[in-house]
């Protein structure tokens, strides 16, 4: 009978010991540091997330009594005072590099996006990290009211996130956005607040694309007009020059498009620099920013993202990135796997044998196609189908 380690080790050692030692020596993290290492810390801190502890007792507690099971990873001990105190001194930056190279390794196996063109494609974003005002008193913003902010650059190349700032609600997502570096011939999409055709004119002369939506005082002349398909939802296909003070400052050609959502009675005004793709592939664009959402969403709901072990801002930042640094390492096994699980099969499947000792992969296999219920087959569910007539009914 073959032996394995644990299912947490298996994942583990996608990470090499020997990265995490170069990035933790780079920023100074195990200096005079005797029991308690970075990397301890980081395990206990992605056992956390994964067997889904709330507080620092209650991961205590989880590590005493798996703590055979836990020397394999090496996380000998924990006291929640030791980890209380190492995720408030050392620095957020040591996961965030991690997070990095994590996100390098999951790029070189992750599946292209779903539009034929050869563009990087990738969604702008920020969602708030609601916090209690009283007790996080620097993420305080409104008068009772307190709130982190994640900010994303989403690579719609196997939905992972590229880029992750944690900033304090008060920050405008525009700041941050003007301060990253994008890839010369790539796609950006993102929502009307960030329009500034000024951060519009920087894109467009480092060759970078953009898709936007119109704002509704938005004031301009049209300079020419393509013909469209009415019966594609299509209203309009112009190319426009702003004539408002703000927008005097864009100098490329831009684009403006109509187009009509018949299912949900709205209609919707896009932006964008393209000139050499279809106008419905530009609303196909925009439409696949809703992806960005998703991902805050599943972030909120399966990672320990809204009860925090610290208070201090590097303790906040540090549970993020390892949230990150676990997300990233869950696609990169869905993308060796190649079995077409989605992320949350994937997740809760490793989350429920997670300290087993099982063959990490056989978590991932299909069951065999003599036990899967044939497609052809009548079922409860396709009886009710008016397409579909029944062979038989069980009184």
């Amino acid at each position: 009978m073959a032996q394995y380690s644990s299912v947490l080790s298996q994942l583990l050692s996608h990470i090499p010991r020997s990265e995490f030692a170069g990035i933790v020596a780079r920023h100074g993290g195990d200096k005079r540091v005797r029991r308690f290492r970075c990397w301890q810390q980081f395990v206990a801190l992605f056992y956390g997330q994964l067997s889904g502890q709330q507080s620092l007792r209650d991961l205590e507690t989880a590590v005493r009594v798996n703590r055979r099971k836990l020397q394999q990873v090496g996380l000998l001990n924990l006291s929640r005072s030791t980890l209380a105190d190492a995720n408030n001194r050392r620095s957020a930056a040591i996961f965030e590099e991690l997070f990095h190279w994590l996100y390098g390794r999951c790029r070189r196996r992750a599946p292209g996006h779903r539009f034929r063109f050869h563009h990087r494609l990738y969604s702008v974003d920020a969602s708030l990290i609601h916090l209690c005002w009283k007790v996080f008193k620097w993420a305080r913003f409104m008068k009772r009211k307190g709130a982190a902010k994640l900010h994303v650059i989403l690579d719609h190349e196997g939905l992972i996130p590229r880029v992750c700032v944690v900033t304090a609600a008060k920050t405008r997502e525009l700041e941050v956005a003007r301060r990253q570096r994008y890839e010369p011939d790539s796609i950006l999409t993102f929502d009307r607040g960030y329009t500034d055709f000024c951060w519009f004119d920087q894109l467009h002369h480092q060759g970078v694309y953009f898709v936007t939506r119109q704002r509704k005082d938005a004031a301009y002349r049209v300079a020419k007009r393509r013909p469209v398909d009415s019966h594609t939802g299509l209203t309009s296909d112009q190319w426009i020059r702003p004539t408002h003070k703000c927008g005097r400052c864009y100098t490329g050609p831009l684009r403006r498009i109509g187009y009509r959502d018949r299912e949900r009675g709205r209609f919707l005004v896009f932006l964008t620099n393209i000139e050499h793709l279809e106008a419905e592939e530009i609303v196909a664009i925009y439409k696949a920013r809703w992806e960005i959402e998703l991902f805050f969403k599943w972030v909120k709901q399966h990672l320990k993202i809204k009860t925090f072990l610290g208070t201090s801002p590097n303790a906040v930042m540090t549970q993020v990135w390892v949230a990150l640094c676990v997300y990233l390492l869950v696609s990169y096994v869905k993308f060796l796997s190649r079995m077409g699980w989605r992320t949350y099969e994937v997740f809760k499947r490793i989350q429920v044998a997670v300290l087993e000792h099982r063959d990490l992969w056989e978590l991932l296999i299909q069951p065999p196609a003599s036990t899967r219920q044939s497609r052809h087959k009548p079922t409860q569910m396709n009886l009710y189908r008016r397409d579909v007539k029944p062979l038989f009914i069980t009184i």
